[in-house]
């Protein structure tokens, strides 16, 4: 695939809480939530030109990038190159395939435009922390409630991936 997959991170490992607490989708997560949402992260690194995932391609994670920068783009049918997003350093990306299901493709491709590490994060793995997480913290009305807030948290993501999306129209 061009990337290069490291060890799982310790979930005792506070500093990199921090570091993933200044990303929308963690900021308000506790130690506890975040040690749950990392025991299945991955360390990921690529060297500038490699790519990530291609557009089509099955969609099973969601990055956080640490160091470097990274761009989203699609191809035109003449085979022009549209840039989405440039990511940098601190932000999270294909958040949007959280809520597509096991068919998600990705809508997009991701290649490195300089050395990179990141963190991998599978769909399914944040899906059901997610929903441990609502559950406990709706009490009775859990089933109801967690509806609610995941509808709330998939808005929110949706027009984020929306606003990327429509940056390709233009």
């Amino acid at each position: 695939r061009g990337y290069h997959v490291g060890m799982k991170i310790p979930i005792s490992e506070t500093g990199t809480f921090a570091e993933l607490r200044h990303a929308y989708l963690f900021a308000d997560a506790d130690d506890e939530q975040l040690a749950r949402l990392t025991r299945g992260m991955q360390t990921m690194q690529l060297r500038h030109g490699e790519a990530l995932f291609h557009h089509g391609q099955p969609a099973e994670r969601f990055f956080f990038l640490r160091r470097g920068q990274v761009k989203l783009f699609r191809l035109s049918p003449d085979g022009h190159e549209k840039i989405i997003e440039i990511v940098r350093a601190g932000q999270t990306f294909a958040e949007a395939v959280m809520f597509m299901g096991t068919q998600g493709r990705y809508p997009v491709s991701c290649e490195a435009i300089s050395d990179c590490e990141l963190y991998a994060f599978d769909q399914k793995n944040f899906l059901q922390v997610l929903r441990g997480i609502l559950l406990k913290a709706a009490g009775p009305d859990a089933v109801w409630r967690q509806g609610l807030v995941l509808t709330g948290f998939a808005v929110g993501v949706a027009a984020l991936a929306g606003r990327r999306f429509r940056k390709t129209l233009d």
